[in-house]
């Protein structure tokens, strides 16, 4: 009989002490009932001293506690099994509760900052909208997976409403995936790019 170890598959990080650890599932968040425990009884006061209160250009208070990349170079803090800024909100509005869609966002775009004037509830489409009148999102060719860039995505759009080539055709061409070309004929990506059906 094979021992129960040999069923814990998934390598994971413990979301309380950091250290690798296998897990049944991919889902799993701590390494051990003890950082599980730790993470669940953490307070105020174990909160607030991983708090940078000195002063900032945008007057943040920044989190200097465990943070995390989100892929985008954007930091966030964790505290225990949640997001710092997330903490902060619940200590400032301790009456007002949380749905699980409801997102905590930042005014300065920090996302290490947990003060409390930075810091409002929205929706997921509340951020983003945030985020594109602010500038943030990074698309087309400056975009660091982008296949192509916008003066061949015009000949694209050109050649196919002369309709010269096949979408295959434009594919190899044009050196993109097949993918890429139905998605830009069709304007469901690189619609920044404007083009003169005249």
């Amino acid at each position: 009989m094979k021992s129960a170890m040999n069923k814990r598959k998934y390598r994971l990080s413990c979301h309380w002490c950091e250290k690798e650890f296998l897990g049944w599932r991919p889902t799993g968040k701590y390494c051990s009932k003890t950082c599980f425990d730790l993470a669940q009884r953490l307070s105020e006061e174990d909160f607030w001293p991983l708090v940078d209160r000195s002063p900032h250009v945008k007057g943040c208070w920044l989190w200097r506690g465990r943070a995390y990349d989100n892929g985008h170079g954007q930091y966030y803090g964790r505290f225990g099994s949640v997001f710092a800024h997330r903490y902060a909100y619940c200590l400032y509005y301790p009456d007002e509760s949380l749905m699980s869609n409801d997102l905590i966002c930042h005014s300065c775009d920090d996302g290490l900052c947990v003060v409390k004037e930075h810091l409002f509830k929205g929706t997921p489409y509340d951020n983003t909208h945030d985020a594109l009148s602010k500038g943030r999102f990074v698309y087309g060719s400056r975009h660091p997976f982008a296949t192509t860039t916008e003066d061949v995505v015009k000949h694209i759009l050109a050649d196919w409403k002369n309709g010269a080539m096949t979408q295959q055709g434009l594919a190899t061409k044009y050196g993109v995936s097949c993918c890429t070309v139905i998605h830009i004929v069709q304007r469901t990506s690189w619609k920044h790019v404007t083009f003169d059906a005249g």
